[in-house]
């Protein structure tokens, strides 16, 4: 769950999200937009644990899809979804026991740029040396 922009970059069109995170990697994370293509966005992630180890991760691909609210003829300009599959993030290490952690993170959710809000659930594996 972040908020979108939380931290606004003046020398960029996109900001950082920054909020917490609940179950087995409880901490705070926060995502940064650094690029686009064509199907997507390319994300960095920064994610410290609730007890101060980081992990690590390459560089993600969001692939967002549109959403037509209900009642609506046309999908919503300021909603995303993001559908299992469409946004994974590989762990490449960390600090502490993610030192030489590898897996990946699969999650989907719900982006609102009207209210600046993300909520995102994850499922996935850490695979630790």
């Amino acid at each position: 769950m972040t908020n979108i922009n939380a931290i606004a970059l003046p020398t960029a069109a996109n900001g950082t999200n920054l909020g917490p995170v609940f179950g087995d990697l409880q901490g705070a994370v926060a995502a940064t937009i650094i690029g686009k293509d064509s199907t997507g966005y390319l994300v960095q992630h920064y994610w410290v644990t609730a007890t101060g180890d980081t992990i690590k991760f390459d560089v993600a691909h969001l692939k967002p899809s549109a959403v037509t609210p209900p009642g609506a003829s046309a999908p919503a300009a300021d909603l995303a979804a993001v559908r299992w599959g469409d946004y994974i993030a590989h762990i490449v290490g960390g600090t502490g026991k993610y030192a030489n952690a590898t897996g990946s993170l699969d999650t989907f959710g719900l982006a609102d740029f009207t209210n600046l809000t993300l909520v995102l659930r994850y499922r996935g594996q850490v695979c630790y040396q």
